[in-house]
């Protein structure tokens, strides 16, 4: 008879068989995250992500958070390393002219890049 690790053994009844070993796998919410599911997140919905992927909503949101990935549809777009190329080049409001973005924005990831301020 085998115990699982941690189980102590004076509990159980006498001649009671060793209880099943659960697998960490059974639960979808601890099963590992795979290279093409992570591929997905931020491509769909997260509702729809999780349905398909038979995770909950909430495995979903957590795993796109911690890879920094943004939301389907987010109203907060990426910038892009071109645009971020712009901010050395010319003051604030221009750059905030040309990618659409507000100045307090542009400001805001001037000083996230550690760039000083805008002459």
């Amino acid at each position: 008879m085998s115990w699982p690790a941690g189980f102590d053994a004076r509990l159980a009844p006498s001649g009671a068989a060793a209880p099943p070993l659960v697998s960490p796998y059974s639960n979808p919410a601890c099963r590992p995250w795979t290279a093409s599911e992570d591929a997905l997140l931020g491509r769909l919905p997260d509702e729809e992500l999780g349905e398909r992927l038979n995770r909950t909503l909430a495995a979903v949101k957590v795993r796109r958070f911690e890879l920094h990935i943004a939301k389907l549809n987010s109203r907060k777009r990426p910038w892009l390393p071109e645009r971020d190329r712009l901010l050395g080049t010319m003051s604030n409001e221009e750059v905030a002219r040309r990618t659409g973005r507000s100045r307090s924005t542009v400001r805001r990831r001037r000083r996230a890049l550690g760039m000083g301020r805008s002459e």
